[in-house]
């Protein structure tokens, strides 16, 4: 018997019933089974290695400082995310190289500029629409190719919704056909339970770093973090973590039934206190990212990729041509959208500057504050 069969073989006596296991793996084009490693193993390992992981680490999570070296990255994020997730699968009897694979790959599809990028790229993209996790998708299928199973993929585009409230107010009909015959509906968050536990280990992940974060350099005050959450969690991250982890696990073990799992969209959450809290922080942060520097920066990373992509639009420059649209036979909209995904911050305003000369820039003022 060879690691991985005895591994599969534990998973079955282990594992709970409603985890999937790894025997169940779906390739599009199979593999010869790995001697000590499972089939998501090996997932993890291919989006581990791959160049839009590496990329993570040079896009804005939240704050634009380079040379903050302590402020999180969209690769730290990624990473904290995926530590988060796996405490909750162990804690919950779940498939931890599951939720690790689809932890690591949650985020392949952000542009630069943290959520500031992905909104430009809203606006662009009138005709297809735009969401990290559909982006994040089309990397790990056409882009790189990683021949990813399909649980993977489905807990990749899944572990969260669209914000189809957006496209409905600008009037854009997307095109779902695609997702719709593989996965079901994207603003459905997947049913089964590892994707839902990346989702909520997300949410846990950017509430404490950005907090800790902003207070580390001063843009927000231990006077301004509601009560609620200061009693309960004091200043120590570590603590708002373990709260927030012990908080969804024990909730999740006394209402997880066949019943709760095939009928409810989301049983992966914390209980009805807890929400509230979360909801009370979330608010405060949303006053805090529209404030100087913040804000500005924002604007400022949105002006940047919506004028380069209008640019590249009208004029494809030859790695587009190419590396995408003649690579993948994409809209050249798409192809643009490609591109920008695969710069980091630092390269698209290295492009604004070279396009719109120095005179027209701000001087990367976008890490400056």
């Amino acid at each position: 018997m060879t690691i991985t069969e005895e591994r599969e073989r534990n998973e079955e006596k282990l594992l709970s019933e409603y985890a999937i296991k790894s025997v169940a793996a779906i390739r599009d084009k199979p593999l010869a089974k790995h001697p000590y490693r499972t089939e998501f193993q090996r997932d993890r390992d291919r989006i581990l290695y791959s160049r839009y992981f590496r990329l993570l680490m040079h896009k804005t999570q939240v704050m634009p400082s380079p040379e903050l070296t302590y402020i999180r990255t969209r690769l730290t994020h990624t990473l904290e995310v995926t530590q988060i997730a796996r405490t909750i699968a162990r804690g919950l009897k779940l498939n931890e190289d599951l939720t690790e694979a689809i932890g690591l790959g949650h985020d392949l599809g952000h542009p630069p500029f943290g959520h500031a990028g992905e909104i430009a790229l809203k606006e662009c993209m009138q005709r297809y629409g735009f969401e990290h996790n559909e982006q994040s998708l089309r990397i790990v299928e056409n882009l790189e190719d990683l021949n990813l199973t399909k649980q993977v993929r489905e807990g990749i585009l899944r572990h969260t919704i669209a914000d189809e409230n957006y496209y409905t107010q600008k009037g854009i009909t997307r095109n779902l056909t695609d997702l719709k015959q593989r996965y079901g509906y994207p603003n459905e968050r997947s049913t089964f339970l590892e994707a839902q536990v990346v989702d909520v280990a997300d949410e846990i992940a950017y509430l404490t770093h950005d907090l800790e974060d902003l207070l580390f350099v001063k843009l927000i005050k231990i006077s301004e973090i509601p009560k609620n959450w200061r009693s309960l969690f004091g200043d120590q991250r570590r603590t708002a973590i373990d709260c927030l982890v012990t908080n969804v696990i024990d909730h999740a073990n006394k209402i997880l039934t066949k019943r709760i799992v095939n009928e409810v969209s989301l049983p992966i959450i914390y209980d009805k206190k807890m929400v509230a809290r979360v909801a009370a922080l979330k608010k405060v942060f949303g006053k805090i990212y529209e404030r100087p520097p913040l804000g500005p920066k924002e604007k400022e990373a949105r002006h940047y990729i919506k004028l380069l992509f209008e640019y590249w639009r009208s004029d494809p420059c030859i790695e587009i041509q190419q590396a995408f649209a003649a690579k993948h036979g994409a809209p050249i909209e798409v192809s643009v959208a490609d591109f920008i995904v695969e710069q980091t911050d630092q390269e698209i305003i290295h492009a604004y500057e070279t396009v719109f000369s120095p005179r027209t820039s701000a001087n990367n003022s976008y890490f400056k504050s």
